[in-house]
């Protein structure tokens, strides 16, 4: 999963359907977040392998696979790097209710070197029941079971929509502001202007102004569901991890409601005597 980018279409059971790319980061961590790839026998973590999608990079000896070891990773093709075969993997669960499970034969067919292969059982099911930030393409019938390329992030470049509605005006989508560690996707906008305040869906970082005067974020989308928890700014500049995100939820709850791939601190009693505070990494 190196950055670059194939035509945005792909033949699965001859139906033509398109997928999506989108820009991504690595994960880490630091402080009292707890954050960052899982071990895997015979691969190790590396944040010099570039993942689009934010996805964590794995270099393996030649024939690993980090899904070998870990059932809970969804993983790229490899991409041959001397002796080693490097993946791009997230960590991913499959909730009551889902038919969706990754699929090696698809990732590899699918067009989009960033992609990901999912096939559902249920035909009214789709991969975003294993994780709502998974931007999926049109599903293609396989037999009873319908197939999936998706992109593991917020943002469609070719669409350019987030989960939550349009770019946010004020900024651009762009692809080399360093998200290293957050998991999400770089937006550069005008001095002043934040994309939460544009698309309340997102869940930004804290900004940093660039060479062009622009400030620049860190950005991934959020859906409430049943949770009690919210992005809180504060709480995000008083992360001691650069990379992290603050939360405020009721007593009792935590972001992993918002989104099960959140790695969170433990929780902090906020000063109201009402809320727990966090931070999290994505």
């Amino acid at each position: 999963m190196k950055v670059h980018r194939y035509a945005a279409g792909f033949v699965l059971s001859g139906v033509l359907v398109g997928a999506l790319s989108i820009g991504g980061c690595q994960a880490s961590a630091s402080g009292s977040v707890s954050a960052g790839p899982p071990s895997v026998n015979g691969c190790n973590p590396d944040s010099t392998i570039d993942c689009s999608g934010g996805g964590y990079g794995y270099s393996c000896a030649a024939g690993d696979n980090p899904e070998a070891e870990d059932s809970t990773l969804s993983c790229s093709v490899p991409t041959a790097d001397g002796p080693n075969d490097d993946f791009c993997c997230f960590t991913w669960t499959a909730p009551a209710g889902s038919s969706c499970t990754p699929d090696d034969d698809l990732t590899a067919q699918c067009p989009d070197p960033d992609s990901y292969g999912y096939q559902c059982q249920d035909p009214t099911d789709d991969p975003t029941s294993l994780d709502p930030t998974l931007n999926c393409s049109t599903g293609v019938a396989d037999g009873s079971a319908t197939d999936f390329c998706c992109t593991y992030g917020t943002v469609s470049s070719s669409g350019g929509t987030s989960s939550g509605g349009t770019i946010p005006a004020g900024c651009t989508l762009d692809s080399s502001v360093d998200c290293s560690g957050s998991g999400a996707d770089g937006y550069s906008c005008a001095a002043g202007d934040n994309p939460e305040a544009e698309d309340s869906s997102l869940s930004c970082s804290v900004p940093t102004t660039d060479s062009n005067g622009n400030d620049d974020y860190c950005c991934f989308g959020w859906t409430y569901g049943t949770s009690t928890c919210t992005p809180d700014d504060d709480l995000t500049s008083a992360c001691p991890d650069p990379d992290s995100y603050g939360y405020q939820c009721d007593s009792g709850d935590d972001p992993t409601s918002l989104d099960p791939t959140l790695n969170c601190s433990t929780n902090t009693p906020d000063p109201d005597g009402v809320h727990d505070d966090y931070c999290c990494t994505y």
